[in-house]
């Protein structure tokens, strides 16, 4: 990220588009993830993020 933002502060500044969130932590690590919000554990294969980038885009289209 550039400057000293995280990705949690860009994604709870922007919480009116599709997030989706990709780490090696799991879920519970990340209590500022909100409803809406898609989280994919590392490591994944294209399959998984492929299926990921669709829910989250699909979600927001018909939101």
């Amino acid at each position: 990220m550039p400057g000293k933002l995280t990705g949690q502060e860009l994604a709870l500044r922007h919480a009116h588009m599709p997030v989706l969130v990709t780490s090696g932590e799991t879920r519970e690590q990340h209590p500022w993830l909100t409803h809406g919000m898609r989280y994919l554990a590392k490591p994944y294969d294209r399959k998984a993020l492929l299926a990921a980038l669709r829910e989250v885009t699909e979600h927001a289209t018909s939101a």
